[in-house]
């Protein structure tokens, strides 16, 4: 193989390796990052989105039924940690 194409090889290499390094260390929001996780931030920035903050407050389910919406609006889309879906359902069913 000629010198150049071995170069660019190499480099392409390296660039995909550095890439996926970069994705693999990437931590999900709220995962294992030492952080604690503020479920009000979460109702802020996630489920506010869909839903109005007053029908959230509104809603009074023990935590088996917060578990259920929780799960439902994950599986619809919801872009939740388990650690966060966690939170959320302890939250919300202590208020």
């Amino acid at each position: 193989m000629p010198r150049r194409m071995l170069s660019t090889a190499v480099l392409a290499s390296s660039m995909l390796v550095a890439s996926l390094a970069g994705c693999a260390s990437e931590a999900a929001p709220g995962s294992s990052s030492g952080a604690p996780i503020d479920p009000e931030a979460l109702i802020a920035s996630r489920c506010t989105r869909c839903h109005n903050r007053s029908r959230i407050d509104a809603a009074s389910h023990d935590a088996s039924g917060w578990a259920r919406i929780v799960d439902r609006m994950v599986a619809k889309g919801a872009r939740l940690s388990e650690a966060e879906q966690a939170a959320l359902v302890e939250h919300l069913a202590g208020r």
